[in-house]
Parts: C-alpha cells; structure tokens; sequence
C-alpha cells in the first residue's frame, strides 16, 4: 500500500459511501471485529500505517494535502490490527485493504478517532521528520523506500560527504571546534562532571525536537582540527541544519518515554542497536574528571613495575602524563599544551613525555577520524581513545570529561593491550584492581562491603562486593568489559555477544548468590582481610551489574527490565547459520539466566521480573558515592534507581533529577 493508493481509496469511499448518521452502544466492537477479518499480517499493516503517515504528512508540506482527513483512517487501522481474531476464523492469505478502508469509513460514526482530533505534541515527530526529508531533497539527496521505510540511496554518499567536506573546510575546523563548545558548555553540568547534552522524551504532552547530534558534529570537526576559515555563521547553521536532518532520517532518536516498556522479543535487537547509534552519534562519550584521576592514580601504583610497558612507554608513564593532561584540561574547551608544559607538572624528562604523548596518548590532526565518511560508523571514530591531538610540536587536549576517558582507555590498554596485543594474564589483573578500585571507593565513604570466595559450600562461587542495610542486600557484580566497535557501529550478533559477557554475565553471577542466600542458612566468605558471614534473614535482595564504561541508554532501568525479562523468556536465532553461532554465548546465559529466574521466584505470576535489578557503570556509582554524605544516603540513592525513572533513558540525568526533586522536597518540609 503506498500513499497515493491509500490517499485515492479513501477519497472514494468518503465521496461515495455516507456514514451512518447515529452510534449504536458498543458498536465499534462489531466494526473492529468485521473490520479485523480483512487483516492478514498485522505487524506489515502497522508498520505500512508508520509508513503511510510520514508520507502523508511529507504530502502536507510538499503539495498541502489535508493529512488531518485520513489520519482517523490510520488511528482506527492502528486499533483495529492490535486486536486478536476469534480462534474459528481464519485470516486472509494477504490484507484485504479495499475492504478494510471501506468498512472503516462506512462506519466512521462508530468510531471516536473521527470525533477527536490527534494533539499536536503526538504529530510533531512526524513533522520533524518530513522537514528533514524535504531539505535533503532540495538539495539533491536521494531516498528508497523498502519495506516500509526510508534509506538514503548509496547514489547521495557522495554527494553528502562533498557538502561536509566543503563546509567544514570553509568555515574551519578550529572554529568549528570551539562553536561547538560554546553549545556544549551550556549543557555541562559540575555534579556529574559531563556534557549533559543527551534526549528529550516525552509522555505525550510536550514537543520533542529533533536532537542536535553533537557526537557526531564533534567527530567531524576533530577531523579537521587544525585547520582556519572563514567562521561564516551562516555555513555553521547549514552545518548544523544538515547533520540534524541526516540523523532525523536515520530514526533513531527516541521520542517516547514510554516504548521502553513495550518492547518485544523480536524488536529487541533493532531497539538496542539504534539506542546504541544515538547514543554514539548524538550523545558524547565522556567520564568524570575526579574519577578518571583517581582511577589512574590507583593504576599507576599497581602497574608501576618494568614488565608493564606498551610500544616503549612504561605505564607508569603514561600514567602519569595521562593524570598531567586531565589536571590541565579545561571543562569547556579545548587547549593547548607542549611537552615542556607536561614535563614540568609530571616531574619526569621531556622525551618520556614525548614518547608518552605520540606513542599512546595523542593522535596527528591529520589522521584523527580520518577514515570517517558517510554514512557514519563508529569504527571510524578514533579520538575518544585519544584524550589529545597533536598539531606541530604542540598537542590540543580536548575538554576535561572527553580527555579524562581518553586518558582511562589509554592506561587501561596500555595494560590489557601492550603493543596492540592482548595480553590474558595482565588483563585480568586489571579487572581485580578495578573491582579493588570500586571496595576502597565503599569503604572511604564508610560502606560496610562483604566480597570473598565462598568457602564450605557446595558451588564454587565468588563474590565482588556486598553490602548489607536492615532491609535490604546489595550484590554488585563486576564485569569490565564495554561495547566493542563492532557493537557500537550497530553490528547485531555482536550487541547480543558483548552484552552476553558484561550485564548478562555479571546478572547471572549475582543471581546465583542471590540463590545461595535463599537456600543456605548462610554464605562463608573468606578474602585477604579474614571471614566473613552473611545471611539473608528475610531481606530483599538488590542486583547490580556493574560495567567499567557507561552502556548508555542500556542501563536505563526500564530497558534493563525488559532486557533480561527477553533473555530469560526466549530463544535467540539467526537464519544464518555463520550469525547463529554467533549468538551461542547469548543463549548460553538466557538459559542459565532462566533457570536461576525460576528457582528464585522472579517469574512467578504476581512479580514483576527483575524489579530488583540495576545495570550501572563504575563512574556512576562513583557519582553517587560523591553526593552521598552516608552509607544511608548512598543506598536511598540507589533504591530510587530501582524503584522508580523519570523515563530519561540516561543514568546521569535520572539522578540529577532525583537531587532537583530532594531539594524542591527539602524546600516545602517534606520527609526525602
């Protein structure tokens, strides 16, 4: 079904056909129930009804057609396919639409989507998108359509890549650096330490605009840092304008608070994959100055010895040259430094700063995202795991929450990686500083933490870290491993396959203490400090996967409920049999995931399944340990996280609107 079908077949059954002049009690039902017998495959006739109303609001803008006449038709369409047929009747080999547009129509008395008309705030996507449709095709991109959706033709690579090309060069890739800085700085926020530049979500009342893709932007002007023009603010607006729309067609900016919550099995992955793309693209990948130091810090004592050295660089150096770099960087901008800068703040010679600098921590102005065309892949996106540029004999350190990043992932691979090589036995110990890194953390602002190897047990089992309140037992697993580039470039089997070792791997893990606790008198700990002992004694227990970098909008609370509830209640596939052994890890743990879910009781009939669980990463939890003036602050904190979400998608922004919210509270006198 196409627009202009859909358009000519209403207009003759509203011109033909009149509409019953009076509604009769319940009648819809009988006309959604006729209606449905058209129907063949309901999940084609949604998404034709997606479809059909970008087409005919681009129709609106394009040629003024009165879209407002046909969208009852969509809205009745829309409900009548999300109901079930009776098990006698059988559906059509293929949806009837004459028929089915007619009976609508005829019967158009019946059906309150005539009577009411649709509030702006619900159509403004829809008119987002058809602005940015039509302005890429005045100038001369090219779309498909297959299946129901809109691709832009290989035939317009070209010709988008030549209108960035010349207006990044023209305005300047300096000026374009700091323009987007001085945007950026309005969003930064001193708590979480960040550029809070991220989404806008809705429940339907207010407007959601299109998102300002500044990860995206901010890779294409790090490609031509270096250069001067002309800093003409109209080819910034253009700019602007033209990476917007493309991000626009792209669809996948999120809108609605609420899809989280209704995601199925089998649009799950497409629903991670374009969270993931908006997240790279419009959201900045960042980390908090403060935790980056003193993450660093703790490395640099742990890997000060002569065998930890990567390319000729001892990771001692490269500590401290990366600690020099976050100390000088500046929140909203970017600046320049030489090596005698760092060598007189680190304390050590000239040429093992340079040395640091060019063999790890810093990349050439001429080879940064240099393989970044479109359309745009994160595989070509290179300076988050650089925190500086070199240009000349000086380097341009990108702003403090973007180099501290740069500046863990350098010492991190310095470590795990030497040389580029992977480095098994190193890496694992990385993986015990980092979970000693996140203990000392707990104990420093006064947690009681429990973590040791259970001894006297049946299982082997080990245990990260657990802290203990009156009601309540708090298991945090560890795992970390992040996205891979092949994940965050949207590749499907691989998003299944690095979240099988990170949230699934790390959720199992605490599930089967949980398990432990539930069917033991009690669990034996020992570790280097001694014993310890735990019981549950009636309490609830919490979950918390815990990553090293942040998984964006995976963490979100709702997402990570419907996630897990997916892995433990279905079978991943592939029809290819290449990309089904692919995702044998991810089946691997749904199975173990779901007889653990079984035996503890999440998915017994009056619970709602993994109420009780968290996905966070370490720099979170360090925010929050941060404002916490207490053990008992600290847990208030992550009990809101679990119990409820202003529906942000984004973990950041969730607490600080849980802080706005305690001081609005503490403002009128009421209990927090």
């Amino acid at each position: 079904m196409d627009d202009i079908t859909f358009v000519t077949i209403c207009d003759v059954f509203f011109n033909g056909h009149e509409a019953v002049e009076y509604r009769t009690r319940n009648g819809y039902e009988k006309v959604y129930e006729k209606a449905r017998q058209q129907i063949s495959d309901t999940g084609q006739v949604l998404s034709t009804i997606i479809y059909l109303r970008q087409k005919l609001v681009i129709l609106h803008h394009q040629k003024k057609l009165d879209y407002s006449k046909y969208s009852p038709v969509l809205d009745s369409i829309r409900e009548i396919a999300r109901r079930q047929l009776k098990p006698s009747l059988s559906p059509l080999p293929e949806t009837n639409w004459d028929q089915l547009i007619r009976i609508v129509i005829e019967n158009r008395k019946e059906l309150h989507f005539f009577e009411i008309a649709t509030p702006p705030q619900l159509e403004s996507k829809l008119h987002t998108f058809a602005y940015s449709y039509l302005r890429l095709k005045s100038i001369g991109v090219e779309f498909i359509e297959n299946d129901y959706n809109f691709y832009i033709s290989s035939s317009s690579h070209e010709l988008i890549n030549t209108n960035i090309e010349r207006i990044c060069r023209e305005y300047g890739g300096e000026e374009l650096l700091s323009a987007l800085l001085d945007r950026l700085g309005k969003t930064y926020s001193a708590i979480s330490g960040r550029f809070m530049e991220y989404r806008q979500v809705s429940m339907g009342t207010t407007e959601v605009h299109a998102a300002m893709p500044f990860g995206y932007l901010l890779a294409i002007a790090s490609k031509y840092a270096g250069t001067r023009g002309n800093k003409d603010p109209r080819l910034l607006d253009h700019l602007l304008m033209l990476i917007a729309d493309i991000i626009v067609v792209y669809e996948i900016q999120p809108y609605s608070q609420l899809e989280a919550m209704y995601i199925k099995e089998e649009g799950l992955i497409e629903f991670i994959r374009t969270n993931i793309l908006y997240d790279n693209f419009v959201g900045i990948a960042q980390t908090k100055a403060s935790y980056a130091s003193s993450l660093i810090k703790l490395l640099h004592t742990k890997f000060d010895g002569a065998k930890y050295e990567s390319f000729g660089v001892p990771v001692k150096d490269v500590a401290r040259v990366a600690l020099a770099l976050i100390s000088k960087a500046e929140p909203k901008k970017f600046i320049t430094v030489t090596a005698k800068d760092l060598a007189l703040k680190t304390r050590i010679p000239e040429f093992k700063v340079v040395a640091a600098m060019d063999n790890l921590l810093s990349v050439a102005s001429g080879d940064v995202n240099s393989g970044l065309q479109f359309p745009p892949s994160s595989l070509d996106i290179d300076h988050y795991f650089k925190p500086a540029i070199k240009t000349g004999k000086t380097y341009k350190i990108f702003p403090k929450s973007i180099a501290s990043l740069g500046c863990i992932n350098t010492v991190c691979a310095s470590i795990a990686l030497p040389n580029g090589r992977w480095a098994n036995e190193i890496d694992s110990e990385l993986g015990y500083a980092i979970e000693e890194y996140l203990r000392r953390a707990f104990v420093d602002k006064g947690i009681s933490i429990t973590y040791g190897d259970r001894f006297g047990g049946d299982s082997d089992l080990e245990v990260d870290l657990l802290c203990e309140t009156d009601k309540d037992i708090y298991i945090f697993e560890m795992k970390k491993k992040g996205l891979t580039r092949q994940a965050q470039s949207g590749d499907e089997s691989k998003i299944l396959t690095d979240l099988a070792d990170s949230v699934l791997a790390s959720h199992f893990q605490a599930m089967r203490i949980e398990n432990v606790l539930k069917n033991n008198d009690s669990l034996h700990l020992i570790n280097k400090e001694g014993e310890q002992t735990v019981r549950l004694n009636n309490r609830q227990v919490q979950r918390i996967s815990v990553s090293l970098p942040d998984f964006g909008a995976l963490q979100d609370k709702t997402v990570l409920q419907r996630l897990l509830t997916i892995a433990a209640l279905s079978h991943a596939s592939h029809p290819n049999s290449d990309e089904d052994k692919k995702l044998r890890k991810w089946r691997d743990y749904s199975e173990k995931l779901k007889d653990l879910a079984m035996a503890n009781g999440e998915l017994d009939e009056h619970r709602m399944p993994f109420h009780n669980s968290l996905f966070m990463s370490i720099p979170q939890i360090i925010m929050i340990l941060e404002k916490s003036d207490n053990a008992n602050d600290f847990f208030k904190h992550i009990k809101s996280f679990i119990g409820m979400t202003t529906g942000s998608r984004d973990t950041y922004t969730e607490f600080l609107n849980r802080l706005t919210f305690l001081d609005r509270c503490k403002a009128e006198g009421l209990p927090v």
